[in-house]
């Protein structure tokens, strides 16, 4: 787990249960609880997504090389391509 996953799986843990104290419930009308459970589900959403976070910074990584690699090599030369003359007509 990344560092901020832990913090925010540790701060709900620890959120809700102050959460359940006399003063934690009444603390801003009961507001520890909303906030844990906000903290969890952002862990939870960033642990579904952890996998997709890890396969787009491969991909990143391997286009960034693949675009320092095509511009590391020199420039083609540009083939003189004729330039086709269409007749005119005769009105």
């Amino acid at each position: 787990m990344k560092t901020l996953s832990k913090t925010l799986l540790i701060g709900s843990v620890v959120l809700f249960a102050v959460s359940l104290t006399g003063p934690g419930s009444e603390f801003l009308w009961g507001f520890l609880k909303p906030l844990s459970a906000l903290m969890f589900v952002n862990f939870f959403i960033m642990n579904l997504l952890a996998k997709e976070y890890d396969k787009y910074d491969e991909e990143y990584e391997l286009r960034m090389q693949l675009a320092g690699a095509k511009s590391t090599r020199a420039p083609a030369r540009a083939t003189h391509r004729p330039v086709i003359r269409r007749p005119q007509l005769a009105h």
